[in-house]
């Protein structure tokens, strides 16, 4: 009897430890699911669902009350999706596509799937992954336009140059009037392209020693630095007629590298005064909070639409394609502007409305702060002063 008892205890201890570890074992398996990035869902092979992290949920905007042991059908309805969990409920072999989805937001996600089989071969149903790749997708796209772009820039003034020689060369020598004419014209485009890449240099430069956290901030007054900004586009503003304004305090400071915050300033100001109309006015406004000194350029020019506002600070992005180009500019400054922003861990942002001006703003950090990459595009209001 002793000897029954002694085995029923050994089989219930071992029993205990087995359904202990079973347990451990599943609890770290849900750990693992709620904090991975990637969602996971898991379907039988008559299509319901049994497993679902939270990331997929987030990602199809779903409540898991809703979802468990349902069929896809009723918690999906998203074809694309639907028809790649079949697939792989078909597939011995992992496959991917790719999907948008367009709530709660709009997302690229990557999917991979692949059927699940018992170690004797039995189909189990499948696996599924979802993965964000939303950002990738922007960066390349950015990437593709940014090649685009630049290629354009640069081949438009060689164009222009290499016909241009080719006039001069030909042995029907051009009269001495058009040769100082075309020679003029190549003049220009060479500045031209010493423009795009003096730009880019800068903006490499200013890239590169952000990452490397190598620009040297000081505590400066910023009346000087808005005065100097101001004196580099005086002779602009004065030839178009456009006045600028200039409301700063006295005591407003900020900690700068003045060089860097003269140049971003002076971009924005430039802008301002190409689009804005000949007797117009641009404020330069400097106000300070608790946590943030904030430069303003404000215009009442041409405006931008809201559609375009969330990639102003792009390099090349032009809002009208040759807008830039017959100004004179490179379609770098507003990029160097946003590099410069970042590179004092603050942040810029853009309002505007067509047909009544636009208002662009530094964030500067009044106290220590986290770098950020993000652009603010503000919601529609009236641009004022």
């Amino acid at each position: 009897y002793n000897q029954l008892a002694d085995s029923f205890n050994l089989m219930s201890e071992a029993l205990d430890q087995r359904l202990k570890a079973l347990t451990d074992q599943v609890n770290e398996r849900e750990a693992v699911f709620r904090c991975m990035s990637e969602g996971i869902i898991a379907i039988t092979n008559s299509e319901q669902i049994i497993t679902i992290n939270s990331a997929a949920l987030k990602f199809l905007d779903l409540d898991l009350t809703e979802v468990h042991g349902r069929n896809i059908q009723e918690v999906l309805r998203h074809t694309a999706l639907e028809e790649f969990m079949r697939r792989a409920l078909q597939s011995s072999e992992l496959i991917e596509e790719q999907i948008r989805l367009n709530r709660p937001e709009e997302r690229v996600i990557q999917l991979h799937g692949m059927r699940l089989t018992s170690r004797e071969g039995a189909e189990m149903g499948a696996v599924i992954v979802l993965s964000d790749i939303t950002n990738l997708h922007r960066l390349e796209v950015m990437r593709r336009d940014f090649v685009a772009n630049v290629s354009h820039e640069l081949r438009t003034p060689i164009t222009s140059m290499k016909g241009f020689l080719e006039t001069l060369l030909d042995s029907n020598a051009p009269s001495p009037e058009d040769r100082v004419r075309f020679l003029q014209i190549i003049s220009r485009q060479v500045e031209r392209l010493g423009a795009i890449v003096e730009d880019m240099l800068a903006l490499s430069g200013i890239e590169h020693r952000e990452g490397a956290r190598e620009i040297a901030l000081e505590q400066t007054a910023l009346m000087p630095v808005m005065n100097w900004a101001i004196e580099l586009t005086e002779l602009r503003a004065k030839s178009k007629g456009v006045s600028i304004v200039l409301e700063c305090p006295d005591t407003a400071t900020g900690f700068i590298n003045p060089a860097l915050i003269e140049q971003a300033v002076s971009n924005l100001l430039s802008n301002a005064i190409e689009y804005s109309s000949a007797g117009g006015s641009v404020v330069l406004k400097v106000s300070e909070s608790p946590i943030e000194t904030t430069i303003s350029v404000i215009d009442h020019g041409i405006g931008i639409e809201h559609s375009h506002l969330s990639r102003v600070f792009e390099r090349f992005y032009r809002v009208e394609k040759g807008r830039s180009r017959k100004s004179g500019g490179t379609g770098l400054g507003l990029s160097i502007v946003k590099h410069i922003a970042q590179a004092h861990d603050g942040r810029v942002s853009v309002e505007s409305r067509v047909g009544m001006g636009s208002v662009f703003k530094l964030h500067l950090p009044r106290v220590g702060g986290g770098r950020t990459n993000d652009v603010l595009t503000p919601q529609l209001s009236d641009v004022s002063s």
